[in-house]
This record gives structure tokens, C-alpha cells and sequence, in this order.
């Protein structure tokens, strides 16, 4: 079975052939591959596709804590997809409050290190951030992967109560859309709900700008109720 564009998947194949042991055990399209098929399962590599190592090493790319920063792949490699880069991406690895994009942006304030990592000691820090984006796969037969090291300054040029404020106003606001997208969820309301899951996923207050706030709870509500809908509401699950 050859692999398919997103189309072809949808209409013919379905969201789930990975099961039926074809194309290498991996889901027939490409743009469909989750970061466990890119990363651990080499399907790119059983599936006959090139996977092409983007190694950047921008001086300019040094973020201090407190400033903020607007960067663009494609600035820096005119060659490089300009869409497909949130496929998979080691997001927690940045910088808290920075934010990346499906069309290869940081952006951003730096308000703190990763949660988990200690910085007392260590005023500056290089973080290995990776993304991968599937979009030249049919045109080129190729994906492509972004390694960027990213070197953060924690010598702080903001007070920690002013990155806690963030925090908690960014906590108050998601528990907001999710209350939106829980209501949404009872009135039966899709355009509501996904209105609601377009803030948390890629808004002012996403959940990607703190990705441990609450010990990972709202990313637990926000992908039970999406689930739901897809079960329920879009009839795409088994």
C-alpha cells in the first residue's frame, strides 16, 4: 500500500491503518505521523522517505529572561517548509512563555526555565530544541528536522512575582475556555467548543506557554473533552 495525502487518508483509508499492519506498521500518511512513528519507529526511514537534518547555530538566537523575542525560521533557511512544524516538536524544552508556531515562529517572553529545571546555579543555559514538519513529504519524498540550540540568560531582568502573575492570570483564563468548551460539550454546541479549543491550543493564553501549570491538569481537561467531541460530536473515533 503506497502512502496518501491527507485527502486520500481521510476518505479512503480512515485515521487508523496503522492497525491493519500496512505501511511498516505506520499510519499511511505522513502528515498524520505522531511523534512517536517520527521519532522511535522510524517510519519515515521503513517507509522509503528522507529525513533531512536541519542544524542551525544562530548566535543571535541568546534570549534573555524578561525580553521579548520574535524569531522566524524561515528568515534563516529560505529552503526549510514554512508549515507542518508543530507536528512534532519538543516543546517542553522551551523557555516558559515562549511560544512556537506550525509555520516555524518563536515568539514570546522569556519568563523562566522549563519547570523541573534548576537554574540557581547555572546562569546560562543551551536547550536543544527540535521539530520536525512532514510537508515536503509528497512533493519530495523527504521530511525535514530542526535541531536549534537556543541559549537562555536566567540572570533575571524580571522579578519572579511578575512571571508568577503571568502564570496564574494564564491559569485563570484556560480554566475559563474549558468551563466555555464543558458548557459547549452539554448544549451540543461544536462551533462553541471549538472556538474555545482554538484559544487554549494556539491563543493569548494557550496551554502551550506554561506546559506544567497545574501538573499537566488542563492538558488533561482539554484532551478528555476533545476526545469527547471527536467520539461523540465528529464520529471519528472507533
Amino acid at each position: 500500500l503506497e502512502l496518501v495525502d491527507a485527502a486520500e487518508q481521510l476518505t479512503s483509508y480512515g485515521l487508523f491503518n496503522y492497525r491493519t499492519a500496512k505501511c511498516s506498521f505506520c499510519n499511511c500518511c505522513p502528515a498524520c505521523w505522531s511523534c512517536t512513528e517520527l521519532e522511535s519507529y522510524n517510519c519515515a526511514e521503513e517507509n522509503g522517505i528522507t529525513t533531512e537534518i536541519l542544524k542551525l547555530s544562530i548566535e543571535g538566537l541568546h534570549v534573555r529572561q524578561g525580553e521579548n523575542i520574535s524569531w522566524t525560521l524561515s528568515e534563516f533557511s529560505k529552503e526549510a517548509p514554512t508549515s507542518g512544524w508543530l507536528q512534532c516538536a519538543t516543546l517542553p524544552r522551551l523557555p516558559q512563555g515562549l511560544r512556537w508556531s506550525d509555520s516555524g515562529t518563536l515568539a514570546g517572553t522569556a519568563l523562566g526555565p522549563p519547570k523541573g529545571m534548576n537554574t540557581a546555579d547555572i546562569p546560562d543555559v543551551e536547550m536543544n530544541f527540535t521539530a520536525t514538519s512532514t510537508a515536503f513529504w509528497s512533493a519530495s519524498r523527504r521530511v525535514v528536522r530542526l535541531e536549534l540550540p537556543i541559549r537562555v540568560s536566567f540572570t533575571s531582568t524580571m522579578h519572579i512575582s511578575a512571571v508568577r502573575h503571568d502564570e496564574n492570570e494564564s491559569i485563570a483564563r484556560q480554566g475559563e475556555l474549558l468551563n466555555d468548551a464543558y458548557r459547549a460539550w452539554q448544549q451540543w454546541d461544536l462551533k462553541a467548543m471549538d472556538a474555545a479549543f482554538q484559544d487554549l491550543d494556539s491563543g493569548k493564553f494557550s496551554l502551550r506557554k506554561y506546559p506544567y501549570a497545574m501538573h499537566g491538569m488542563m492538558w488533561a481537561q482539554r484532551g478528555g473533552l476533545g476526545m469527547n467531541a471527536h467520539k461523540y460530536m465528529r464520529n471519528v473515533l472507533p
